[in-house]
């Protein structure tokens, strides 16, 4: 049986990790492919896991969870960022193709602005992954950015669909 002061760590792990799994799929919905890098990162905390249950040290068992919840942590933020990525290069290509199109201003007036929001996050993504921040300032700075990100996809593949170009 797991000792009592560390049920609260146990318990941060579980909730992170299923925040890590909820958003890796929620990226691989999004994005048609795996995360490579989040799986890693959750085989990662298995590891760590069968360390903590085999380990008979009290610093040993702490080190381990840290080490697992820091793997779920960065799970979560793999996942958030691939689909970040690919909503970016998704945009692009819209951005080449339609680029000379007048008509999408006619359909979305704010276009532009969610244009300049989506290149913004672009630009805090690299900046917030240059900078060694607090894991979870990390996680909730990107999570806005997939938020905005995906916006404007979708509304790329509505005015896809909805052929501007006729």
């Amino acid at each position: 049986m797991v000792e009592e002061k560390y049920k609260k760590k146990i318990t941060k792990l579980v909730d992170t990790f299923k925040e890590a799994e909820k958003q890796l799929k929620h990226s691989e919905h999004d994005t048609n492919e795996l995360s490579i890098p989040s799986i890693n990162q959750l085989r990662y905390v298995a590891f760590h896991l069968i360390e903590f249950f085999s380990s008979d040290e009290s610093i040993n068992i702490e080190d381990e969870l840290n080490k697992a919840i820091n793997h779920a942590q960065r799970a979560r933020y793999d996942a958030v960022e691939i689909g970040i990525v690919y909503f970016l290069e998704q945009i692009k290509i819209f951005q080449q193709t339609y680029s000379t199109y007048t008509e999408t201003l006619d359909v979305v007036p704010k276009y532009i602005e969610y244009l300049t929001k989506t290149q913004h996050a672009s630009d805090e993504l690299q900046r917030i992954k240059d900078n060694e921040k607090n894991r979870e300032e990390y996680y909730i700075a990107i999570t806005d950015k997939y938020i905005i990100t995906g916006k404007l996809y979708a509304l790329a593949c509505f005015l896809v669909c909805s052929d501007i170009s006729s």
